[in-house]
């Protein structure tokens, strides 16, 4: 994609004053380029992507015409030299191109998958040279690594990303797609969640611990990611309007840092979220005492540094086995609220907004069988009237 600059002053068409700003300073109106145009645009050269700029035109349309100019007489340069296209190589470009496009924590997770379980098969291996039975028996090895079907679909995920990224730029075909799909034949796993009458006996162990019993109750209640939670600072929770505000989320997984504080996971997930009064009880009661040990209130958890994760998960499994419950992930808390707003008569649009779904749909997609449980309910009040 062709990224079209101006440069130069621009002007305002309303009182003629020139500026480098888009609106003018007097007057508020929009300013209008009067400098040449410049366009950047990326193009393959020896195998390589790299990224060309050419000025000096008068309108946007000369450097379009400029742009195109310059792909056609250049477009047969490499045609006939032998392009060799390693993956190692080809995934580089790739993350440096994703870079633009998707968080810190992401480009992690996709160079841990990459490095573990891609780059030692395929390293120094030309892309062109591949084949479907390559990929076919680079699958079969992953299998034989004991890793679970949906791991193993998470990681092919990434590397379908990768192919369909060098087909739209080196026009090689992504033959991992064209490969026969298989049967699914693992049984999926089952959702763990604690229901009302688990959590009450899980709150009965943990009460007397203020700060594990505020922050798991804000993970049951509000339905939280944990990082999102572990991002609140004492100012985000918002007791005139009883809401707790969720702008902001803490990873732990950047390369140099022990944690960064990030936006939230989409545009969905900047929420607010009412709290049952029984939570902002707790949370009152919490932040006075955080008060009273002169506790900083840059993080809610924790303090001055956020609480570290091995703790809250240690203290976590602790409280199940005290409640005599099932050890659940912490990240179940949250599958606990979704179950708790669904059997309680909540409709898809209040929970994907409580949870912070891009969509209902995201949302019917992760919770069908809870829906439909709640549905049969509703059906066995009708059939009963």
């Amino acid at each position: 994609m062709a990224e079209y600059s101006q440069r130069g002053k621009r002007k305002c068409p309303n009182c003629k004053t020139e500026t480098m700003q888009k609106t003018c300073p007097n007057c508020n109106k929009t300013t209008i380029g009067s400098g040449n145009w410049t366009v950047r645009f990326r193009f393959i050269e020896n195998g390589k992507v790299v990224y060309k700029r050419l000025s000096g035109f008068k309108t946007k349309k000369d450097a379009e015409n400029g742009m195109n100019k310059f792909l056609n007489e250049n477009k047969d340069s490499n045609k006939n030299k032998t392009t060799i296209l390693l993956l190692n190589d080809a995934y580089e470009q790739f993350i440096e191109f994703k870079k633009n496009e998707i968080k810190e924590s992401s480009i992690y997770t996709f160079n841990s998958l990459y490095n573990n379980y891609i780059k030692e098969y395929f390293y120094n291996k030309d892309i062109a040279s591949l084949t479907k039975l390559d990929y076919f028996y680079w699958l079969g090895t992953l299998k034989n690594k004991s890793l679970s079907p949906k791991y193993i679909e998470i990681i092919k995920g990434l590397m379908i990303n990768l192919l369909n990224w060098v087909e739209s730029v080196f026009d090689l075909p992504n033959l991992l797609l064209k490969l026969p799909k298989t049967r699914n034949l693992h049984q999926t796993t089952e959702m763990s969640f604690f229901d009302f009458e688990q959590w009450q006996q899980f709150e009965k162990v943990v009460k007397n611990d203020i700060v594990y019993d505020s922050l798991f109750s804000i993970l049951y209640y509000m339905g939280t990611r944990i990082g999102e939670t572990i991002a609140l600072t004492d100012e985000d929770i918002d007791f005139n309007n009883n809401v707790i505000h969720i702008t902001k989320s803490l990873t732990r997984k950047v390369k140099g840092v022990t944690y960064k504080i990030t936006t939230p996971k989409n545009a969905s997930s900047n929420r607010d979220i009412s709290m049952p009064n029984k939570l902002a009880v707790k949370l009152k009661n919490y932040l006075k005492w955080k008060k009273k040990q002169s506790i900083s209130p840059e993080f809610l958890f924790g303090g001055d540094k956020p609480l570290a994760e091995n703790t809250y998960t240690r203290r976590f499994r602790y409280y199940c086995q005290q409640a005599n419950l099932p050890i659940i992930r912490i990240h179940d808390l949250r599958h606990s609220h979704a179950s708790l707003l669904i059997n309680n008569g909540a409709n898809v649009m209040l929970v994907a907004k409580r949870m912070g779904h891009s969509t209902p749909t995201e949302t019917l997609n992760r919770y069908a069988k809870l829906f439909h449980s709640a549905d049969d309910e509703i059906i066995s009040k009708l059939n009963s009237l």
